[in-house]
């Protein structure tokens, strides 16, 4: 089982959101965007919306998803 990760926007502001595709291995901390979804299980490692943690990481990368949609950071 893959700790959840926290949620730090909704579904919708994260769909909708300002994206890229970045490799798993950088993806620590930065939020979700699209659904990356392996066959088999077919079932989501995260929501999009949530900001990804260590195991969910370490799943995308066992599922042999190299690369995953999430939320362009801001430049501030």
């Amino acid at each position: 089982a893959v700790a959840p990760c926290e949620r730090a926007m909704s579904i919708r502001e994260a769909s909708l959101s300002p994206c890229e595709s970045v490799r798993a291995e950088e993806c620590e901390g930065r939020v979700l965007a699209q659904p990356s979804v392996s066959c088999p299980p077919a079932v989501p490692i995260a929501i999009c919306g949530e900001r990804l943690n260590k195991a969910a990481i370490d799943a995308f990368k066992y599922y042999k998803n190299e690369y995953i949609t999430v939320v362009k950071e801001r430049k501030e």
